[in-house]
């Protein structure tokens, strides 16, 4: 996305149509046409990420801008995070269905949170980050979320109370680059 400083390798946006045509479209585009267990894994939230970093392993998912050149995150890098994270919000106790808050900036990390959200078989509530304070707590309330994760610090201070907070450049990235807990890797495969 350019301008955002990140450029995704993988398949192109899927317009129109409705939800239905769009698993449809994501089952032709994983090369399946009618097969019914491609169709359930797009149905599945994260499934066909997970499907597809496991078929493209090494090939560049994402590509960021380090400051001085664009860096490639692969498929199965990114999976890992993904998977790490997943298993880090059912640590926390984060239910199936439950809604998690994803309150940031553009960023690689967005992306990597919110599968990790869908691993963990969450819900992503997104909320822009230049909402006010007053619109961010009537999202949080209406979705009933517990945990919020945020992008810049500043953007933790619009959260109301009682909201556990996420910073994606500490818990977040600890997460990602940390081992998952026997007792929440259960947990994900149950999901």
């Amino acid at each position: 996305v350019r301008g955002l400083g990140l450029r995704c390798t993988g398949a192109g946006p899927v317009r129109g149509g409705g939800a239905a045509a769009s698993r449809e479209r994501i089952a032709v585009s994983l090369g399946a046409p009618g097969n019914w267990a491609v169709r359930r894994m797009a149905e599945r939230g994260g499934g066909v990420f997970r499907e597809q970093a496991e078929r493209r392993g090494s090939a560049p998912f994402l590509h960021r801008w380090n400051g001085s050149d664009w860096e490639a995150l692969s498929w199965s890098e990114c999976r890992t995070r993904v998977l790490r994270t997943g298993a880090a919000l059912v640590a926390e106790g984060v239910a199936a269905g439950e809604a998690v808050v994803l309150l940031s900036e553009n960023r690689v990390e967005w992306i990597l949170a919110d599968h990790g959200i869908q691993a963990a078989g969450g819900v992503t509530v997104p909320v822009y980050a230049t909402s006010t304070a007053d619109t961010i707590a009537k999202i949080v309330a209406n979705c009933k979320a517990r945990l919020a994760i945020v992008g810049a610090t500043k953007l933790a201070a619009n959260l109301p109370s009682g909201v556990k907070v996420v910073e994606m450049d500490r818990e977040l990235a600890r997460w990602m680059a940390g081992a998952r807990p026997e007792s929440a890797q259960a947990g994900l495969k149950r999901r």
